[in-house]
């Protein structure tokens, strides 16, 4: 007798792009067909604290973990679904590390959403608009907390690194 120890899930992270104000419908929906599914959120009192507003990690969109072929039958049928978020040609997994990351923050009761920061990655072309260093234009060479980049002189042949804010 033979037992399989690490089966490789079918199932993918995939995010659906949705009409507006739709994120809690599609989901139950999702979860009524029986797939896991989610849009990170947090509840905030109005200003005048008589009602509770739906604050959105990402508007728009919901997260669902299918299989692929089981996935798009069950997309056909929720109108609201503007469509699988992908290249073009092909749905693109998410990251699994990436969901778990979001499923942390959105359940975390200190969750609050700034607004959108940059999406930096390594090689980006960014100018700082902000501080000591305004004006100055480099690439990324690490992106986090803080971005580090790198500023050039062609002229010269030379490079410094630097760290600012992501801000």
């Amino acid at each position: 007798m033979v037992t399989v120890l690490n089966r490789v899930s079918d199932l993918a992270w995939y995010a659906l792009h949705v009409r507006s104000s739709q994120e809690r419908l599609v989901t139950s929906k999702l979860q009524f067909d029986g797939l896991d599914a989610f849009y990170p959120h947090y509840l905030e009192k109005s200003r005048d604290r008589r009602r509770e507003i739906d604050c959105k990690f990402f508007p728009g969109y919901v997260f669902v973990a299918a299989d692929l072929a089981r996935w798009n039958l069950g997309v056909a049928g929720i109108p609201q679904i503007v469509r699988i978020v992908g290249n073009g040609q092909t749905a693109l997994p998410i990251d699994e590390r990436e969901i778990e990351a979001i499923r942390i923050m959105a359940d975390s009761p200190l969750a609050s959403i700034s607004a959108p920061c940059p999406f930096l990655e390594t090689g980006n072309k960014v100018m700082i608009t902000r501080g000591a260093f305004a004006g100055l234009e480099g690439f990324v060479v690490r992106a986090g907390r803080k971005a580090h980049g790198v500023i050039s002189v062609q002229a010269l042949r030379q490079s410094r690194s630097i760290e600012v804010s992501r801000d």
